[in-house]
């Protein structure tokens, strides 16, 4: 996990989240989010991973590449 590209300081920000599968809306500020790894844009109606009240998004491949080193946990 240490070498992979989309890692970069996000163990400061993203350790032992608890993290909600949600449809991206967009709003009078944003019109897209991006992954916080891989950059990944998403969409108005695009589904991805969402922590803390919508601030961070992360995409489904890279939520499920990292959650178990980020001690991630989903919501159902």
């Amino acid at each position: 996990m240490q070498d992979d590209w989309r890692i970069r300081n996000q163990k400061t920000y993203l350790t032992n989240r608890i993290f909600s599968k949600k449809s991206f809306i967009a709003s009078s500020k944003w019109n897209h989010e991006h992954c916080q790894f891989c950059f990944e844009r998403f969409v108005n109606g695009d589904f991805a991973f969402s922590c803390c009240n919508g601030k961070y998004w992360v995409c489904e491949k890279c939520f499920n590449d990292f959650k178990v080193g980020f001690g991630w946990k989903q919501q159902k």
